[in-house]
């Protein structure tokens, strides 16, 4: 037997539109799944976390959209508008339209970002990071190291 959706994870269902609506499903916590674009990147799923929905993508980045945190006057709004801000994310990350950074140190990561890329340049990675990826949807664009000294 599946798990009662929650509000939000109901709102979110509702508010998707063709293509997305394909790759809702009920599976668990997990309300919708992507296919990767590119193996290194993985899969976007969408978990119900009862008061917020869960972004991850593959292993690389994850983000909260979370009910509480929305200044609305009901929680039905409350519930809509975070999904719909899931559904944005979702939209631009497949559009291309968010980039996501890993950074490491002595080969373990040590900081993860992602930001839309019309708005930010991502900033610069921590004095202790030594080699960065940087990725879109489509995979992997930017590899770099920071040479030892």
């Amino acid at each position: 037997m599946a798990k009662e959706l929650s509000g939000v994870a109901q709102a979110l269902l509702n508010a998707l539109q063709s293509p997305l609506n394909q790759h809702a499903i009920h599976d668990g916590n997990v309300i919708m799944r992507v296919p990767a674009s590119a193996p290194e990147v993985g899969d976007i799923v969408v978990y119900d976390d009862g008061d917020e929905l869960t972004v991850a993508v593959g292993q690389i980045d994850h983000c909260h959209f979370e009910v509480y945190c929305v200044d609305a006057p009901t929680e039905k709004e409350r519930q809509s508008i975070a999904a719909e801000n899931a559904v944005q994310w979702v939209t631009d990350v497949l559009n291309e339209h968010v980039r996501f950074r890993n950074e490491f140190h002595r080969g373990r990561i040590v900081a993860g970002s992602s930001w839309r890329t019309a708005h930010h340049d991502g900033g610069r990675v921590l004095e202790a990071t030594d080699e960065w990826k940087e990725y879109t949807w489509s995979g992997l664009v930017l590899h770099k190291t920071r040479p030892a000294g």
